[in-house]
Formats: C-alpha cells, sequence, structure tokens
C-alpha cells in the first residue's frame, strides 16, 4: 500500500497500492465493499467526492480514472426479495435454506419489476434469445405448444426475423397447424429466407390446409376371409387365383365374412387369443390366409397409410395393384410364399404402418391381403387392427393470389400424385404473372404424367425459349422427346428439334 485517505464522513477508506489496484474498505469492520479497482500501473494517489458517491484514482504513469461507488438505497426488504428471486431460495423457520414456492417466486417478481423497472426489464435483443433458446428446449422435449409460445413472443419483439417465423412454422408442422405454418413459411420467405427446401414445405402445408386426415376403413371393418382348413392351396380349384383375389371384381361370396375387433384379443388368426378363429390347419400345411373388404369414397384421399398388427408376413393390395409389403417376403403371391422372419411378442403386438403411394379417387374401392406364416408348422397366425387412413381432399382448396405460392403449392399437388390440381395451381400462377417459368416447367411435367404430350411439348416450347442455354432442361426435354417417339407420336417432335 502507497497510500490511504478516508471519505468526509469517515465511513470509507480508500487504499493505493504498487499492484496496480486501489480497493475501498468500510472503516468500521475492515472489509473490503468494493472488488479491486484496476489499473494499468501502480496507483499513486486516491481521493473520493464530497458525497462519497465517486473516487477519482491517478497512477504514476499520468492516468486518472473516476468510479462510481453508488450505494444501493433501496429499502432492505426490497434487497431481501431481490436476493430470493435470484436465488430461488429463502431462509426457512430453521434458519436453512430452502426453495421458495413459485407463487412467491413470482409475486416478488412483479412488485419488484413495478418498483424498479429499468432494473428488471431486460434489453429486446436478450428476450428474444432467452425465447428462442427456451424454444429449442421445448422442441428436444418435444412440447410443442409450448416452443410456439416462446416463439410467437420472439417473433412479437422481433417481427423482422425470418429465421423465426421458419422455426414457428415448423412447430406448428408438429401441431399439424397446416394453414399457420404456411403463412409463417410466407413471411420467411418475403423477409428473405428464400430457399427450395422452404418453399418445398411451404407446398405441403398448403396442400394439406386443403385437406384432412380421415379414416377410411376402420378397425372394426368387416372382412370377407379364406384360410383352407385343410391346408389345400386355392390355386388347386381356380389356377388363375394367386392373380385375380386381390382386384376389385373377384367374385369372394363363397368366403368367410367376420368383423374386426380392436383390443389385444381381436384380429383374425389361429393360435394367439383372437376375436375371429380362422381355423387351423394340419401341421406342416399352415401357410397363408387371404382377406378382403370393399368400401366406396364420395371424395379424393391423398397420403394414405395402412396401419395393422401381424404375425408374420403381410402383402397388401388396393384395387387390383400391390401397394405394399414386409420385406420378409420375396417371391411372387403364392400360397407357398412364407416368411423369412418370424414373430413373437412384442413384435406382433407393433402396429405397423405402411404408406401407400396411391390416390384413391371416388368411387367403389377394393382392399386385399395376403397373411403369410413362418414355418408351415407355426403355432399361430395373426392380423388385427386394420384401418386405412388418409387426407380427404377439400373440393375447393382455399384461393391464394401470389404466385410464388401458386407454384409451390403446384409442386406440392404434383409430388402427392394430385395432378390435376397441380396443373390447376400452375395454370392460375401463370394467368398471374404470365411467363413464369416455374410454372411453365412444373405445369410440362404433371402433363407429361397424364399423358397430355401436346400440352407438354407446348410448356416445354415456351420455356425453352427463355432458357436457351440451361443444359439441365435441354437433357429434360431430349427425355421427352424420347418419351414421344416411344409412345409413337412423333408428330410433336420436330419443333422440340427446332427450339432444342
Amino acid at each position: 500500500m502507497s497510500y490511504a485517505s478516508f471519505s468526509p464522513d469517515n465511513r470509507f477508506v480508500v487504499t493505493a497500492s504498487q499492484d496496480n489496484t486501489a480497493r475501498v474498505w468500510d472503516s468500521a469492520t475492515g472489509i473490503s465493499i468494493t472488488a479491486p479497482l484496476e489499473h494499468s500501473s501502480a496507483v499513486r494517489r486516491a481521493w473520493f467526492s464530497p458525497d462519497a458517491r465517486r473516487l477519482v484514482t491517478a497512477t504514476v504513469d499520468g492516468t486518472a480514472k473516476v468510479w462510481d461507488l453508488s450505494i444501493n438505497q433501496r429499502p432492505v426488504e426490497d434487497l431481501a426479495a431481490t436476493a430470493v428471486v435470484l436465488a430461488g431460495r429463502q431462509r426457512g423457520p430453521d434458519a436453512g435454506l430452502q426453495w421458495t414456492q413459485r407463487d412467491a417466486l413470482r409475486s416478488n417478481f412483479r412488485n419488484l419489476r413495478a418498483k424498479y423497472p429499468d432494473q428488471f426489464t431486460s434489453a429486446p435483443n436478450d428476450v428474444v434469445s432467452w425465447h428462442q433458446s427456451e424454444a429449442i428446449d421445448c422442441q428436444v422435449q418435444q412440447q410443442w405448444s409450448a416452443a410456439e409460445w416462446h416463439l410467437s413472443r420472439a417473433i412479437e419483439i422481433e417481427p423482422g426475423s425470418a429465421d423465426n417465423f421458419a422455426s414457428r412454422a415448423r412447430v406448428a408442422m408438429k401441431l399439424e397447424q397446416w394453414q399457420p405454418a404456411a403463412a409463417d413459411l410466407s413471411t420467411a420467405v418475403k423477409l428473405g429466407l428464400d430457399d427450395a427446401l422452404l418453399r418445398a414445405e411451404r407446398g405441403r402445408c398448403y396442400v394439406k390446409a386443403a385437406s384432412e386426415l380421415a379414416t377410411i376403413v376402420s378397425a372394426g371393418a368387416t372382412w370377407q376371409w379364406l384360410h383352407p382348413a385343410d391346408g389345400t392351396d386355392p390355386a388347386i380349384d381356380d389356377e388363375d387365383f394367386h392373380q385375380t383375389f386381390f382386384h376389385t371384381d373377384y367374385d369372394d361370396l363363397q368366403w368367410k365374412r367376420s368383423a374386426d375387433r380392436a383390443g389385444p384379443v381381436g384380429g383374425f388368426g389361429y393360435g394367439d387369443p383372437v376375436g375371429v378363429d380362422i381355423g387351423t390347419p394340419p401341421p406342416g400345411l399352415r401357410k397363408t390366409a387371404y382377406f378382403r373388404h370393399a368400401f366406396s369414397t364420395n371424395a379424393t384421399f391423398y397420403d394414405l397409410s395402412l396401419s395393422l398388427q401381424r404375425d408374420d408376413g403381410v402383402i397388401v393390395y388396393l384395387d387390383g395393384v400391390e401397394v405394399g409389403r414386409d420385406q420378409s417376403l420375396v417371391g411372387p403371391e403364392a400360397y407357398e410364399l412364407l416368411s423369412s422372419l418370424g414373430r413373437g411378442d412384442p413384435s406382433e403386438r407393433i402396429l405397423l404402418r405402411i404408406p401407400l403411394s396411391v390416390i384413391l379417387e371416388p368411387g367403389e374401392h377394393v382392399l386385399a391381403i395376403s397373411l403369410h406364416n413362418f414355418t408351415t408348422d407355426s403355432s399361430d397366425l395373426r392380423i388385427a387392427e386394420i384401418s386405412l387412413q388418409g387426407r380427404r381432399l377439400n373440393s375447393q382448396p382455399p384461393t391464394l393470389v401470389d404466385a410464388s405460392e401458386l407454384v409451390d403449392r403446384g409442386r406440392a399437388f404434383a409430388e402427392f400424385g394430385l395432378l390435376h390440381r397441380s396443373v390447376h395451381d400452375f395454370t392460375s400462377a401463370l394467368q398471374l404473372s404470365g411467363a413464369h417459368e416455374e410454372a411453365l416447367l412444373g405445369r410440362a411435367r404433371s402433363y407429361v404424367k397424364l399423358n397430355r404430350w401436346k400440352n407438354a411439348a407446348a410448356d416445354y416450347r415456351r420455356v425453352s425459349q427463355t432458357r436457351p442455354h440451361d443444359n439441365a432442361l435441354r437433357q429434360e426435354v431430349g427425355e421427352f422427346h424420347l418419351q414421344i417417339r416411344k409412345e409413337k407420336m412423333p408428330i410433336y417432335a420436330p419443333a422440340l428439334d427446332r427450339d432444342n
């Protein structure tokens, strides 16, 4: 220490030291009331202001600094309440520390913020960062509603953040709130976050906003079923059986008819507890059972999925076409086809979900399933809780007035196989913006899938004129040209040759 000085009221002492610091002490207790006041060289002198709220220090290198020593003037009870809020704990009856109740913490915080708003109000960017961090934690814990709340608060403070809108949109997708998700993604695009993935997500949200999830075939449906009790292959009496039993016009009137039943003892089978006992063939002949369910729809459905429990393997058909099978079944449909994987508890009770990449148009339909055993001596065979879900498309999707939104929704319609809807959206985008290249290209691709060659050729021609040096486009048009030749429709090929 090289110097010491009392404050005007003698309550404090300041010391200056060769270790490049100054310190302020309580003169009555000798306790330091400040952290070391650091300098770049030895401190020579130090002086209090007349009210002892400031301190001036001077160093050997000629530097002077002014320090604020303002003493907290808040009442003791407010200081104690602040300590409780910061620590989350308080003194208990036995003088030990205990956790403070949530309501007491909330009350203390609100009272202090009302009295000292400057000290209990965070900077806006700090509040945004906190809400973003909390939203991430909520998403990790799959607390989607809480995450949406935090992101909404962040957006209120910082409405120009594209990332916040994109994050809230993805949370809304988890909540299956498709229209709000699409709106947030559109805002993110307008704010500059314009990338292909985000626009694809926006398109899918707009499509799903124009539809609703529905059950088409319920788990309690009635099924026609065939399980030869003597283990005889049905093809012995009907040689085309394995190629026709799943067709919509197949005659299943001679099959038995029973209702499925949900729950652990529901379903069709033998061996295990089941709702419908389909009989047990002799050992060595326990192979395959067959099921059919006819149903009708009055709307268009897409994004289909079939759910069921199975023991052991299944092949699924919809309207005469195979749409899914277990990987354990390799080879063409046959009574002799066995699953390469056997299932026991708990796997046979797991609900399998099979996505079906088909569009279900209004009309009459048939869902057919072949259920294959693991071995010909198997002690059980079972299928249960069979249900078909999909998204019912509304007759009129919401009107969009932005060309880029229409293009994104048109692409999503095409992705889901709803080609006529995609053509409608691409056409609407062209009506709004003229020769919109993305709309022309998207419509051309949908026309190709619809076998509308002339329309596709016209759109390809128009977009090629605006992109004469686009090699990827030239290759795509060339492949289209080859497809036209394969379909023996060369009438449109010369125009493409001239333009490309």
